[in-house]
């Protein structure tokens, strides 16, 4: 609904050239749709990785990401 928020994880999906351009979600194993938001463009997971930089602290770390959207109309 318009102006109601909706919580969600970040994972990537894929597009491919097949004559037109074609995406897939391996993760749901679904065709991306409404409900997927393009972030970043990159040939590999090097051109748009979701951390960038040099880490210093423990040697093991988790990482967890939530998303949060708000249809505006």
């Amino acid at each position: 609904m318009v102006g109601e928020s909706q919580v969600g994880e970040s994972h990537a999906w894929l597009q491919y050239w097949d004559g037109a351009w074609v995406g897939v979600d391996p993760t749901n194993d679904s065709t991306p749709g409404d409900h997927h938001v393009e972030v970043g463009i990159g040939r590999d997971y090097a051109d748009v990785p979701p951390l960038r930089g040099i880490y210093t602290g423990a040697g093991e770390s988790d990482m967890y990401v939530e998303v949060e959207m708000t249809i505006l109309a």
